[in-house]
């Protein structure tokens, strides 16, 4: 199988030749410390060193939020700016989606792809209007002006589909939408005001969305997974291990959703190489058997993850035999 043909049968629920490989996001720092200055910015070098199965383009739509950049270089939200409907005019600042010139990157790298899996990346809308209004700004406005919440979210949500079409139209063979919205205990709201106030309008624009599409959630869903899994994704990620336990959405959902990612981050980021190894081994024993999935990090490779360990993971997932399949297995699976 090529790595395209490996990424879209998982996807579709089935047993591909092996377990693909499809990390969205690697920060810089990392890429310099294992491919150094030119290489590293070589997303094709990148992912040939590294075995993985996709290729990604980010499209995102902009944020209306503060930010504080700390002495580690990272810029980080502190608060948002639409709170109000005095602050709707902020909005118009949003960018006409269909403008070719925002794809020239996606382009550039769907002619480079070979048989690699280009991933279009965006937001669906959750997060964009989550950030832009803060949770304080929107836990005021449902209860003080829930409309404005839901007009925020919908000049969102218009955006996006936009974006993912256009991505599509361009090349992109998957598009995987980064919308958080959940901690570590739980949602980030109560599960019948996701359910019953902000979900209806998610549901309508994701039934237009082109297939195979990813969700992406840090944290724990397991109350509100049934909701999430009636937008029709094709792929949930990142299944923190911290928040969820793979082996248990295996037995519930595997048969419904393709489980995307599950490495710790927090090993890549503090373990050691025999840990990082250990761990990838886990996430593979719990999340290949009978197909679809697809291992990743628990979200991205950060810009303090250990190089080493970036460098383990990678080899793991390419020599362990718990990542191929029985020739039998795959013939009888796939597509």
């Amino acid at each position: 199988m090529t790595s395209k043909e490996r990424v879209l049968c998982a996807l579709a629920g089935s047993t591909p030749d092996r377990v693909p490989f499809a990390e969205h996001q690697i920060d810089p720092p990392v890429l310099k410390a294992l491919f150094g200055e030119t290489l590293a910015k070589d997303p094709v070098h990148v992912a040939d060193q590294l075995g993985l199965d996709v290729l990604s383009f980010a499209m995102h739509p902009p944020l209306f939020v503060e930010l504080e950049t700390l002495p580690d270089g990272m810029a980080y939200q502190t608060s948002g700016r639409l709170h109000t409907r005095a602050d709707l005019g902020l909005l118009d600042a949003l960018k006409d989606p269909t403008d070719p010139k925002l794809y020239e990157g996606l382009e550039a790298l769907v002619a480079r792809a070979g048989n690699r899996a280009v991933v279009g990346k965006s937001r669906l809308g959750l997060s964009s209007m989550m950030m832009s209004m803060d949770l304080a700004g929107f836990s005021f406005a449902l209860a003080d002006d829930p409309e404005l919440i839901l007009t925020i979210l919908k000049r969102y949500l218009q955006w996006a589909e936009v974006a993912a079409r256009e991505m599509s139209r361009r090349g992109a063979d998957v598009l995987w939408f980064f919308d958080d919205i959940a901690h570590h205990s739980g949602p980030m709201m109560a599960p019948k005001v996701f359910r019953e106030f902000l979900l209806p309008a998610v549901r309508e624009m994701a039934a237009r969305l082109p297939h195979p599409w990813i969700f992406h959630s840090d944290g724990d869903l397991t109350l509100i997974l049934d909701d999430l899994l009636g937008l029709g994704m094709d792929g949930l990620h990142p299944i923190e291990p911290e928040s969820m336990s793979l082996k248990h959405l295996k037995q519930r959902i595997g048969s419904r959703v393709c489980l995307v990612g599950n490495v710790s981050v927090d090993i890549l980021a503090r373990g050691t190489v025999e840990q990082t190894r250990l761990e990838v081994r886990r996430s593979l024993s719990e999340g290949a058997p009978g197909g679809g999935y697809m291992i990743t990090s628990s979200n991205s490779i950060p810009p303090y993850a250990i190089p080493e360990n970036v460098a383990a993971m990678a080899r793991t997932i390419r020599d362990d035999p718990l990542a191929v399949y029985g020739e039998l297995e795959t013939r009888r699976a796939t597509p």
